[in-house]
Order: C-alpha cells, then structure tokens, then sequence
C-alpha cells in the first residue's frame, strides 16, 4: 500500500525530506540498505577503536543480526513492490527509462525508507510536543549521533571569561579568529549536509551548489504537482503579542528540552541585527535567513554567569517598569560606563543611553536631570559650537515647561559655569540675568529652600569673579547683599525690589563704612543727608612686604608682583584712594554688582546666618559641610539608600582651602627627610612591589588638615580629642586669612542676630588665633546671657582646649549643682552638659560612673552609691527617656537625644564590654525620631561619630582589660560606606589600620568605596584621597599621581581648579617640569578662566620652559580672556634687551616705533572699562 502523505505541521520541510509519489526497484533498495549499513559500520569502528577484542566481537554479532533483520524487511517490501508493479508495470518502465536516460551515472535513492525515517521521527516528535503551541515550536536544525544527543553536556562549551569584544561593541570584527567554532556552523536548515556550500560575499553570505552535486528532484514535476496539491494553511499571529518581547536585545524563546535539574535562566545566543556601519562578524549579522536560523536553535544555550551581564538585564528591567525614573537611567548609565577605559569611550556610551532616555517619554525630553547629563558628557566630545547650541535649547526647554525650580537648580549652577568658561565675566552676568529670571516666575512655597539657592547663585558668581582677578567685585558684591539681608531699612517691606536697590546704591556710591569694615553701622542706620561728609577709609589688607626677587627676569618679577596685589588688594577701594587711579577696577561701582543681587524673601536668623557663613568661606575660612548644605537644601531629596552623605557638586568652586602654593606644600608635600630619599626614588613607579610594612615612626597620625563632615555634626569647638584636637579650624592652615577683617565680621553680625551657634563660630575662630582673647570673650557673652547652658559648654570647652580641665569640671559643678536629667529634661537641657563631664571625667582616668548615676537622678539628694543595682536603675530610666525622645518627633532635639544615648552608651561599657556598648547605638532608630529624610541621615552620622569615637576612645586607652582591635576596626568598616566623606570616620579607620602589616586593605577601600563613584565624588574626598597617600611620602609617590589623574578626568572634578593646582605642584616638587607644563595647558583648557594658571607659566621653576614669543601669547590670551591685570607687562618687558630664551628682541619685533605703541595703548584703553 501506498504510505500517507507526510504533513508539514509535523516537521519542518526540507528539499532532502521530501517523498517521492512511486516506489523505487527492490534492487535500489538493497543498495542503499547496503550503504546505510555500511556507514553505520564506519561509525562504529571509529567510535569503538579503544575497546577490548571480546567488545568488538559482541558488537560484530548485534551488526549481523541487524542486517538479518534488513533482509527479512526488505523480502517483505519486495513482495509488496511486486503486486504494486503488476499493476502499474507500464507506466513504471517508461518511467525508469526517462530517468536512466537523464542521470545514467547516479545511483537511485531508496524513497521508501527516508519516507518511513523521517514519519518515524515526526511520529515521535509529535509526541513530545506541547499542543497548545504548535505553531511556533522550536525545532532542531541537525541530526546528531546518538551518544551526543544523549549528552546535552557535550553540546557546551562553559567559558566562565567570555570575549570582551562582544560586551564591549556587541560582537566580533568581521577579521577576528572566534575562540569556539558552533556546533552546526557551515549548514543550513532545510538543505542536505554536503550539497551546498556557503560562500562569503562582502556582509553577506551566498548559497549555492556544489558542482559535482546534482539535485534532479528540484526540477522535477511531480515535486512540482505534489506541493500544489497540499491545502494551505494561515499562519495567525500568538494571542499574546508581548509573548516574545524583546529583553535587552535577546528575545527568549519556549525549549522543548525536558531540564534534568534546575538550572539559572539562560540566554540563548541570538544574533544582532545587522548593521551597515557594525564591524561586527558575518556570522553575527551575515543575512536574514541567519538571523532566523539561530531562533530555533534555543535549546543550545550557554549559562550567562557574568555579574556585569546580571546586573545590566535588572537595570533594564526597572527602566521599562518606570521609563521617566531618572534614577533608574542614572544607575544604568554608571554601570554601562564603568568598563569603558577611557574618558572618550565613557562619554559616547553615555551619550547613546541618554539619547535613549531622552526619547523614551515625553516628559523626559525636558527633564533638567538628563538635560544635566547629556550636556555634561557632551561637553567631552562635541565641539564648542555645538555644546554652545545644545545649552542654548536646553536652556530654553526649561524656561518654556516651567518645572519645579528645585528639580532645575544643578542645570542652572551647570549653566553659570559654561557661561563662565565659554564667554567670561559678560557671560556670567548674561547668564545669572536668566536664573534670576526663572526665580521670578517660580512659585515656591518653601521660602528658605529658595532663598538657599539664591545665595548658592551668588556665591558662585563672587567666586567666578574672583578667579578671574575680580577679587574686589565679589566682596562688594557679598557686602552689599548682606546689607540688604542684614541691615535692611524699616521701608523695606513697603517698597518693590528695584526702589530698595536705588536706595542702597545711594548708600553704596557715599562711600560711607560697608559690612566688615571699621566703623560700620549698616544700611538701615544710614542717613542721605550726611552723603557729603568725608569718606570712610577703604579696608587694608594685612600689611606684608612684596617680594623682592633677585631674578633677572622680568617676566618672572612681574609675575610676582601680580601675585602680590592679587593676595594684598581684596577689598574694594574709594576713589579717593591713590591707588584707585593707577587700577580702576580696585574701585567697584554699584552698577558692576547690581546684576548679582536677589531680593531677600526669608526672615529668619538662620538664612542670614548661612549667607555670613559663606561669605567667609569666601574669604578663605572653610566651613565643613556648609555647600553641601546649601546644595540638599535647594534640591529634591533623594531617599535612595546607600551612600548617606549629601551631594557635594558645588564644593567643585566653592572649596578654595587649597588654593595656595606655601599651604599645598606644607598639607600634602612636606619636606622630606634625608633617610627617605632614597625610598622616595625608589618608589616612583605607579604600583609598588613587595610587602609593604608601615610602622608608628613612619606613619603619620590619620587625622589631618583635610577636613569634611555634614553640616551640622559637630560643633565648632568639638574634635576627635579630648582637647578638642582635629576640630573645625586649627593653626596649621591659616596663613592667609585676614583675621582683623574676618573679627569684624563676627562681631557686626553677631550684635546684629542674636544666636548662641553663631557665637560658638566666633570663639572657635579666636581659639585658633589667641585662646585667652577667646576666654575673655566668652566671659563678656555670658555676662549678657547667663542662663544659656550653651555658652557654659562653649566656655567649659574652651577651658579644656586651654589645658585646664579643673576649670572646667568647676563649670559642670555649678551649672549642674541640684539638677538631674529626671527633673524635666525638655526644659533644662542638661544632658548635653552632663555627657561632656563625664566624657572628660572618664578621659581623665576618674570615677564617671558616679557622674553617670547622678544624672540618672540615682543620688536621692545625697551622694551616689555606686551598686548593681542602681546601675541597672539608671539603665531603666535612661532607656525610658531615650524612648520618650524617640516618640518626640523634635528635629531640634536631635542633640539631646544623643546626648542620652552618649551616657547610656558609657554606663554599659563601665559596667559591661564594649560590644554591648555599641549595640546601644544600634538601637537607636532614626526614622521614628523624625519624618524628615534629611534631620534622619544627620541624626544617623552623628550617632555613628559618637560610637566611633567611643570605641576608639575605649580602644587606644589604658584599660585593665585589653580590647581586640577587630571590634573597632569592624564597626568603622561598616559605616565608611555609609558616610564616605566624613573625615573623623576615616581617621579612625586609617588608625585602626596602624600596625597592618600590608597596606593593601587601605588602598581598595579608597578605590572602591570612597572614590567608587568619581562623579558623585566631591573635592574633599578627593582631597582627602590625596593626603592619605602622602601619609607615608616615600613610598607613595605613583599612587599620588594616579589619584590626581583619576580626579582630573572625572567628569566634574576636572573642572575644580584647587584639584589643578595640586597637580601641578606634585610635578614641581618631583622637578618633571615637562609633565608639569602638560598639565598647566590642560588645567587652562578646563578652567580658562583662572588667572592663577597664567601666572604659573610666568614664575618659577615653569618660566623657562616658555620663549618670550610664548609669554607675549599668554599674556595676549589673559587680555582677550577678560582677565585681571593689575600691573602692564609691558612695565617690565621694556627691560629685555636680546637675552630672551629664542634669541629675540621684543623691540625688534614691533616696528614701527612710536606708532605701533601708540595702537597697543589705544587698544589697551579700549579694553579697560573707563
């Protein structure tokens, strides 16, 4: 009978699959049972060429019954071919002769037996088959052996590292060699193995015939009459469309696999799409038939096991779920740069996603936080033109949809440091102009987060300025905005912004005394009528001699002498000044300061506060913490976890601590010793060999001049020692302050508002400068305010910073005589008195237990009996009170809290171990104490400050019994990564560390934790990075210079000019003056407008690496530029006479005498303002 015709929902069709309608002969049929038998006899050998002789002879006998069984199949089909041929005996003959006569030289097929093959395989597949999804089942494109079949192991090949390229650019170059050759590679589904031959032709791949192969079925008509006679079938779209959605450019595919075990989620490996531009192999992306061969071929996968792969598909996952989530985009965009090598690679990977971003809603096209983004990392590779282009319709997009002004205030700091570097001063006035405009329009609600970032506005305009050379403008600009703040008329309120600046113009041009200067008295005390009088004096600058060079050179004295009047000529003077002829801009005029003014919208202390505060800083007295500060203040709060410190992107211009080349020297690169010279050369190379051993002689301590925390944390007077060593301002940095002028500043704001935490600011300044004037000032405060325990701890702090702590456990006596915690703690505020008597009892050696208890209210009048049980007493109501302060919910209680905290943390150490002392910290829950996510990371790091120093103090004293030092190294371990830019934390960790025998640990959580994230990475943890690498000078030398070529290619950091400067001065105390120019060329391509970075190309040891062609250049660029000259170049460079560097004469150059001088004047007049 004649078999049933095979269905093509069975298997996938094949040109070699294909039955043919009529028998063949019995004679071609023992032929190819023949063959086939033969073959199997090849394979069979081949694979069994090891065994024993007795295996093989068992193997001969299953073959030979095998072929009996051959025989009788074949007898039978023979006898059916028979009686199928008497009836059909004609037709059959002509129709061998036809075929005879077209190929004589082929041998004939047996149709029969691959017809009953391929149905015995279909029958089976059908078999494993899930019916619900037919149409689109994954089918096998090659018949493999059985053992192999067997083995899906021996399918794979694991490679655990992968190829780079692939991750990298999303597949092979067209000329790379693969590592590993797929299994099938070379055949193509549906067509017979050995027929055809693929043969590459450019990006694509052609199919073709083998000459010596024939295919007469191909041709033949009842092939021809057989496909037409099949019924067509509709292929119809899945009900679920999403079924095979694509999912980070692979689309997972249903296996028909049976899994053996569990196993993680595979990805098959899929091909990209093809792309004209991809140097991407051809067998990635070599046509469309090879793109939709390898979707069937899902059950030969390979097991993703990298991390970066992982972590990727999560990201995407959380982008699709939330399209316009900035943060989300953010993390994805890190992860996709972190394996980019070089700072070109990083900005065009970020550039794709961010177009991406961009494109993938609406609402994100102008949302301030990718526009951020996008133009920070164009800045990196587009030209100037385009980047001036692409910030001119970002600009335009966020005045135009109006969105929240806090979401828009880093694009427009952003904004204000293009304009500063692209246009100069005009641009920063052009450019504060539109961010004062876009203040207008806002309507805000919160008034002191708008007036935060009115003063972050103005702060970096003044700083702008003074970079530039315009020292004078930014101070005016800070005094007349703090009279407007501080000392504003009583018609203020009554009259519009602009009539409120007449006025104080008038009260500007009198020249009358102005904030900080002597025998000021403020705007609002101010009288027109007494405009005529004389002028008060302009403020002075401390009186320091100029320099006196015994150079020759006069380019390298005038650079000295521009230096000079840069650092003695900062404030502003009256035209009745002689020295205001000779410079005009030493005078400044109200209108030059008008455009950096806001109006004041804020009533409170604190607002007026934070702007003195800045100002200061301003004037070289650094505020830990007070921009970033300002920075969360006026920006939307991230409740992301993780990192707890506060984003610090505005100390890139605001933190100036560093700024000078005598306080460099003396911070990062001191003077070396003789014995470490030689270790010094040694150590030049970028990664040091050897086991490196650090003992207490070599190391210095792990506190230094860097210093950085949240705002907030500490208090002025408060440090890491007992002494208030480490506190906010020491000695060691402060040798180009002006103390007279900052002193009245303190003083004139202080008789202006009236606050105990500013006054403890002023006592910690006159601490630094003369700690008796410090307690004589403390006393006259106290004698107009005696009843504020808060100026009786300042003055009991200042007593322990002048070493007398007798006098001031006899001002905790007095304060606290008759008075307990118990007594109502919400009125007295004692507790944080008591904490710091016992801190300094327990310090000291005493008995602070006996403190400790008499604070718990444990005395009954009389004196403290020291017991168990009224230890444990005490313990119950500080446990109580700590849980009523929980429940509280008072921001400003915070320091209450934590003194109970502090004192319950020491009674269990007293009278337990230490672990148990930490976990009463750990208890401690910030978020039941207050709603607000920023009071809860303040409260969470001063918390983790008071356990560090507890265990440190507890560790590094003497004790009766010994502390593992595992326990405090633990503890700060776990809180470095939560607040990475807290300098008290990480000295105590870097202490901690002393004593290790290999350095290694140090040197990866620097790298990894507190600069893992280099753009969130602010300039005092870089500075910070920095300093910790010089602690052992000589043998850190290479891994200096690899942390200032990390920050200087950060995408942010390179735009600090402090971190420049560092830099620079790294490579002339290590005499590479040739490196040291390469940097001065790119710290100016970065910061063009930094008139310090000219200078240095002036001065020594840099002046002889320039001709004076060069220095005529630089000098010509400062004038174009817009920047600060106080004295003419020319003054000093008539003195050349033809012994310049290339043999030149500066007279000979400028011909035309008299004439060509007269044009340099007159173009020099026409630049100056007047």
């Amino acid at each position: 009978m004649t078999a049933n015709p095979p269905s093509f929902s069975s298997f996938p069709p094949s040109f070699s699959s294909f039955p043919d309608l009529k028998a063949e002969d019995e004679s071609s049929k023992e032929k190819e049972e023949k063959r086939k038998s033969k073959r199997v006899k090849d394979e069979e050998r081949h694979s069994s060429r090891h065994h024993s002789s007795r295996r093989d002879r068992s193997r001969s006998r299953e073959r030979h019954s095998k072929s009996q069984r051959h025989r009788s199949r074949s007898h039978e089909r023979s006898k059916d071919s028979k009686s199928h041929r008497s009836r059909h005996h004609d037709s059959d003959d002509s129709r061998k002769r036809k075929r005879k006569e077209h190929s004589p030289s082929r041998k004939p097929r047996d149709i029969d037996a691959d017809y009953e093959y391929l149905s015995r395989k279909s029958k089976q597949r059908d078999k494993d088959l899930d019916t619900s999804g037919a149409m689109y089942e994954s089918r096998s494109r090659y018949d493999f052996p059985d053992d192999v079949a067997q083995s899906a192991a021996n399918l794979f090949i694991e490679d655990g590292k992968g190829d780079e390229g692939n991750i990298r650019y999303g597949g092979l170059h067209r000329y790379a060699v693969p590592k590993f050759k797929r299994m099938g590679y070379g055949t193509v589904l549906g067509v017979p193995d050995g027929a055809w031959r693929l043969k590459p032709s450019g990006p694509n791949v052609e199919l073709s015939l083998k000459k010596q192969v024939h295919a007469p079925q191909l041709s033949s008509s009842k092939w021809s009459s057989y496909i037409s006679s099949i019924q067509p079938r509709r292929l119809t779209a899945p009900k679920h469309q999403d079924q095979y959605s694509e999912d980070s450019g692979f689309i997972p595919l249903p296996s028909t696999r049976v899994k053996q075990s569990k196993e993680p989620a595979y990805r098959s490996i899929t091909a990209a799409e093809a792309d004209e531009e991809s140097d991407a192999s051809s067998s990635s992306s070599s046509s469309q038939g090879g793109r939709h061969s390898n979707a069937s071929d899902e059950e030969f996968t390979v097991p993703s096991t990298s991390a970066f792969t992982e972590r990727n598909i999560a990201l995407t996952q959380a982008i699709k779920s939330n399209p316009t989530s900035a943060s989300a985009w953010m993390n994805l965009l890190r992860h996709s740069a972190s394996s980019a090598p070089t700072q070109q690679a990083r900005a065009e990977i970020s550039l794709s996603i961010l177009d991406k971003a961009l494109e993938a809603h609406y609402s994100n096209k102008h949302n301030p936080a990718f526009l951020c983004q996008y133009l920070l990392f164009g800045s990196l590779i587009w030209p100037q033109a385009k980047l001036r282009d692409e910030w001119e319709i970002a600009v335009k997009k966020v005045e135009i949809h109006r969105r929240d002004l806090f979401e828009q205030t880093t694009l427009w700091m952003d904004y204000l440091t293009f304009k500063l570097k692209d246009s100069g001063i005009d641009g920063l006035q052009e450019a504060v102009a539109r961010v004062w405009q876009a203040v207008t329009r806002a309507e805000v609600a919160e008034v002191f987060e708008l007036e935060c970032f009115k003063l972050r506005v103005l702060w970096r305009c003044c700083v702008g300025l003074a970079e530039a050379g315009y020292t004078e403008r930014g101070v005016a600009a800070f005094q007349s905005q703090i009279e407007l703040t501080l000392f504003a008329q009583a018609e203020y309120k009554s009259k519009t912004f602009s009539q409120n600046l007449e006025s104080l113009e008038e009260f500007w041009e009198s020249e009358c005394p102005r904030f900080g200067e002597v025998g000021a008295n403020g705007w609002c005390n101010f009288n027109p009528s007494t405009s005529d009088a004389q002028p008060a004096a302009s403020a002075k600058s401390p009186m320091q001699e100029e320099p006196r060079l015994d150079h020759e050179d006069p380019y390298v004295k005038w650079a000295a002498a521009e230096s000079f009047r840069d650092r003695t000529g900062r404030y502003p003077l009256r035209s009745s000044d002689p020295m205001s002829d000779e410079d005009p801009y030493s005078t400044v005029l109200f209108s030059d300061i008008r455009g950096f003014l806001y109006n004041p919208s804020a009533t409170g202390n604190e607002a007026k506060i934070l702007l003195v505060y800045a100002f200061l800083q301003f004037l070289g007295l650094y505020f830990p913490g007070l921009s970033a500060y300002l920075e969360e203040q006026s920006s939307p709060v991230s409740t992301a976890d993780g990192n707890q410190s506060s984003s610090n992107l505005d100390s890139i211009w605001s933190d100036t601590r560093f700024k000078d080349p005598s306080v460099i020297s003396s911070v990062f690169f001191p003077k070396r010793t003789s014995s470490s010279t030689h270790s010094l050369t040694d150590s030049n190379a970028p990664n040091a060999i050897g086991k490196e051993s650090l003992n207490d002689s070599q190391q210095k301590s792990g506190f230094g001049a860097v210093k950085d925390w949240r705002w907030g944390v500490l208090t002025p007077l408060q440090g890491h020692g007992s002494k208030g060593e480490g506190r906010m301002w020491e000695a060691d940095v402060f040798k180009i302050i002006d103390t007279l002028f900052v002193r009245r500043v303190f003083e004139q704001t202080s008789a202006k508002v009236s606050s105990a935490v500013f006054d403890e600011h002023w006592l910690a300044f006159e601490a630094i400068c003369n700690i008796k004037s410090a307690i004589k000032l403390s006393r006259r405060m106290l004698q107009n305010d005696r009843d504020s325990l808060h100026r009786w701890a300042s003055h009991a702090k200042l007593e322990r910073i002048r070493g007398k702590p007798d006098e001031a456990v006899k001002i905790y006596e007095a304060c606290l005589e008759g008075t307990s915690l118990g007594a109502n703690p919400r009125k007295n505020n004692s507790e944080t008195l008591y904490w710091d008597w016992a801190q300094l009892i327990w310090l000291s050696g005493g008995r602070a237990d006996v403190i400790l208890l008499r604070a718990a209210d444990m005395s009954g009048g009389g004196d403290v009996t020291v017991s168990s049980v009224s230890i444990l007493r005490a313990k119950k109501k500080l446990d109580a009170w700590i849980e009523e302060r929980h429940a509280a919910d008072e921001e400003d209680g915070r320091h209450v809290l934590l003194a109970l905290v502090n004192i319950r943390a020491l009674l269990e150490l007293l009278s337990g171990d230490l672990t148990r002392a930490l976990s009463i910290y750990d208890k401690v829950d910030p978020q039941r104490f207050t709603s607000s996510i920023r009071t809860q990371r303040l409260l969470g790091e001063m918390l983790a400050i008071s356990s560090t120093l507890l265990a440190y103090y507890h560790t590094t004293g003497h004790h009766r019994s010994p502390v593992p030092p595992s326990i405090l190294q633990g503890h700060v371990s776990t809180l470095i990564p939560l607040y990475t830019r807290n300098t008290i934390l990480l000295g105590v960790w870097l202490e901690s560390e002393r004593g290790e025998s290999v350095w290694g640990r140090v040197k990866s959580v620097v790298r990894d934790v507190i600069l893992g994230d280099s753009e969130a990475a602010c300039v005092g943890g870089w500075l910070w990075a920095i300093w910790q690498e010089t602690v052992n000078w000589a043998w850190e030398v290479g891994r200096v210079k690899g942390v200032l070529s990390k920050c200087t290619e950060s995408e942010r950091s390179r735009m600090s000019p402090s971190l420049w400067r560092i830099a620079i001065e790294l490579e002339f105390h290590l005499n590479q003056l040739d490196r040291a120019k390469s940097l001065l060329f790119r710290a100016v391509g970065e910061c063009p407008w930094t008139k310090e970075f000219y200078l240095v190309a002036f001065k020594l040891p840099l002046r002889h690496m320039f001709t004076i062609k060069d220095l005529e250049q630089w000098s010509n660029t400062m004038l174009e530029r817009r920047l600060r000259v106080r004295l003419g170049l020319e003054d000093y460079s008539d003195a050349v006479d033809g012994h310049g560097d290339d043999g030149s004469n500066r007279d000979s150059d400028m011909q035309g005498g008299d004439d060509e001088l007269e044009e340099v004047i007159k173009e020099r007049l026409r630049l100056m303002p007047y």
